[in-house]
């Protein structure tokens, strides 16, 4: 699980390199709103 939500981080991230909203990013990549990438970040910078 962990593993899935870091490639999908990482896809995100890239997404947003390129001009994408974090919202639509978040969607791309199988989360359901940008809620979810934003607490992981969180965690990984706790």
């Amino acid at each position: 699980m962990r593993y899935q939500q870091t490639l999908r981080m990482e896809r995100a991230e890239q997404l947003i390199g390129q001009g994408e909203s974090v919202e639509l990013a978040a969607r791309a990549v199988g989360f359901q709103d940008a809620r979810m990438p934003r607490r992981l970040r969180s965690r990984e910078r706790a």
